[in-house]
């Protein structure tokens, strides 16, 4: 009989898929709600596809997930640093997790910050998550 107990872990694993519009270079956009627990869940991992090509990396633009001040991922694409952006249509992951447990019903956020030429194309943020089994 197969149960979620003597399943793989990719098989167990679900994507939330949240769209992220465009943002002209300076804007930020901050706690913007993208994802509900449907259970409790452990995230296993973060991140963005761009659909275009980024502009002005070089001045800095950070992503952070979070739920509510507690980070869960994120990554800063800047030039100078040497972490140039996602390449359009490649899935990047924003780095590892820091928090992976959520309770059922914990809201999941993002927050984009731009430097002042920095812009982000429209985008595909996505949060790959397993619903923590019950004993």
């Amino acid at each position: 009989m197969i149960t979620p107990r003597n399943m793989a872990d990719s098989a167990k694993t679900h994507i939330a898929t949240i769209v992220v519009p465009a943002q002209a270079a300076g804007v930020d956009s901050a706690d913007i709600p993208a994802f509900c627990a449907p259970t409790d869940i452990t995230i296993v991992d973060v991140g963005i596809m761009a659909q275009d090509t980024y502009t002005g990396h070089a001045d800095g633009s950070t992503w952070l997930v979070e739920s509510g001040s507690t980070a869960i991922a994120t990554d800063t694409y800047n030039a100078t640093e040497g972490s140039t952006p996602p390449t359009k249509g490649v899935y990047t992951s924003l780095g590892a997790i820091s928090n992976a447990e959520f309770l059922e019903g914990s809201v999941i956020t993002y927050s984009v910050t731009n430097g002042a030429g920095a812009a982000i194309p429209l985008c595909v943020l996505q949060i790959k998550y397993m619903p923590n089994e019950v004993v």
